[in-house]
């Protein structure tokens, strides 16, 4: 019951500071010019939209969980990395940074999370392959974050399932403080959608799509799943198959375009679904859908039989890959 108190109360806190302090963070970028202009191309606003949303999800978090966890290892090494990237992200929000800066403040937050101990921990593998992957998995993860916020509400809303569901796995697995820490960004993503959802007033910005993404990587990676059965490994995968299968139907486009996979272009599965005439609301209501099946899907991986696991991991991959299939096929 305590513990039902005291996230109750992170979650109506969170929500609360940003719900607050999302319209100063909108009349602070229109006053300092720090907005983001229709180029008829990737960016089809009908006028130019405020950034630095990622200061109030930043606010919230950081203020929610000050008030009310108690701060272990793990809890300042995520916020101290999320520190780190919000500064690298509001850099390149002010003044595009080049890719290689804005992945050395990505490398830099990642090695503070390691620091942190937070790291994937296979017990089978050796530290020198844990480490790396430790790595790639933080900076894909901040990337998909980053990649899939092209259209008004679709990264915040794939960020509130996706903590909603870390923050469930952390519960089962006994990580009260974590699955609070989970809560609050879920917050924060509710209350901020208000404001995001279509038309946006205000973007989270290159500073707010790469927070959310590290504190989604850290977090996920923070959970335990294998307590059930070492199946559950790939739980966090799944949680967060949308942003994931974004970037590999990204990349894998790209790629066969011969398009250099960092740069910017329509290939997007929501400017897809856009194509075939399905509008932005529906398509945040499919996504919002499709990562509800995943979270449940993650939860039954990780609490059910290994063959239960395969075959509800199987079905998700069969999914993925025809949905893939399909969304290629329409031109842009």
């Amino acid at each position: 019951m305590q513990i039902a108190a005291v996230g109750g109360i992170t979650f109506a806190l969170s929500l609360i500071v940003v719900l607050y302090s999302t319209p100063i963070a909108r009349k602070a970028a229109i006053y300092f010019k720090i907005l983001d202009f229709p180029d008829g191309k990737l960016k089809n606003q009908k006028q130019a939209v405020p950034y630095l949303g990622g200061i109030s999800i930043y606010a919230a978090v950081l203020i929610s969980s000050a008030s009310l966890l108690r701060f272990d290892t793990d809890i300042l090494g995520i916020l101290l990395s999320g520190s780190i990237l919000m500064l690298v992200g509001i850099l390149d929000d002010l003044k595009a940074l080049t890719p290689i800066i804005k992945l050395g403040g990505q490398i830099f937050a990642c090695f503070v999370i390691v620091k942190a101990d937070i790291f994937i921990d296979v017990v089978s593998l050796p530290w020198w392959i844990n480490f790396p992957l430790t790595i790639l998995w933080v900076l894909t993860i901040i990337n998909t974050f980053n990649i899939i916020d092209v259209m008004d509400g679709l990264c915040i809303t794939v960020t509130f399932f996706s903590s909603l569901f870390i923050a469930a796995l952390a519960f089962l697995a006994g990580q009260n403080i974590l699955g609070m820490l989970a809560l609050s960004l879920c917050a924060a993503a509710f209350g901020f959608f208000w404001f995001n959802k279509p038309p946006a007033k205000i973007y989270l910005g290159d500073a707010g799509s790469m927070l959310v993404g590290l504190f989604i990587a850290a977090m996920a990676m923070s959970v335990r799943y294998t307590y059930h059965s070492n199946l559950g490994l790939i739980a966090p995968v799944v949680v967060l198959g949308v942003p994931i299968f974004e970037l590999v139907l990204v990349v894998i486009i790209r790629t066969l375009n011969k398009k250099p996979f960092y740069l910017g272009s329509p290939d997007h599965f929501s400017l897809r679904l856009k194509k075939l005439g399905i509008n932005n609301w529906w398509i945040l209501f499919i996504v919002s859908l499709v990562s509800i099946l995943l979270g449940i899907g993650s939860i039954i991986i990780v609490l059910g039989s290994a063959t239960t696991g395969i075959v509800t991991a199987g079905l998700i991959v069969v999914m993925m890959l025809i949905a893939g299939v399909l969304l290629s096929m329409v031109k842009v």
